[in-house]
């Protein structure tokens, strides 16, 4: 798949509203991204949450929030058109990781 391994964990991402190929964006634990996502409301409001706008400005929020959503089975986060095709991988150092998404 051409993923690096890190000495932290990181999300997998095979986006189709993305250009290139395959990358990673850091793991965040909840309490770091949902800190991100309200620090984003406060300084540009609700308007900043399109998907391809959170996607281009911060893909690690972006990636995050999507991959607790569906972990959790929670609805996302983002308004989008529903036409992107997304698999999101946890890697773990020395581990595997699990798709979801």
């Amino acid at each position: 798949c051409g993923y690096s391994w890190s000495e932290e964990p990181t999300l997998g991402v095979e986006d189709s509203g993305s250009d290139g190929g395959p990358f990673e964006v850091p793991y965040l634990a909840p309490s770091a991204w949902t800190a991100r996502l309200d620090a984003r409301l406060a300084a540009t409001g609700e308007s900043s949450l399109a998907a391809r706008r959170v996607a281009a400005d911060e893909p690690a929020l972006f990636y995050n929030a999507l991959w607790w959503a569906c972990r959790l089975r929670l609805p996302p986060p983002f308004r989008a058109d529903g036409r992107r095709h997304l698999i999101v991988a946890l890697r773990q150092p020395g581990g595997s990781g699990g798709a979801t998404g």
